[in-house]
């Protein structure tokens, strides 16, 4: 999965330092997006998360 993912994104870069054209597909955007969404959501529950439990503790 991971290998398949980063072959997908060498073969963008490629694509995109070759180029013709400047826009990235639109499918890389997504992927960014959705990594960087994920990102967020796992930060703010680890947040949500240890604010509980340091309330608790104390």
């Amino acid at each position: 999965m991971h290998d398949d993912v980063s072959s997908q994104l060498l073969q963008h870069l490629a694509q995109h330092s070759e180029g013709s054209s400047c826009m990235l597909p639109p499918s890389f955007v997504v992927t960014i997006s959705g990594l960087v969404f994920v990102y967020f959501l796992v930060l703010y529950t680890m947040y949500e998360y240890s604010h509980k439990y340091f309330c608790a503790s104390v």
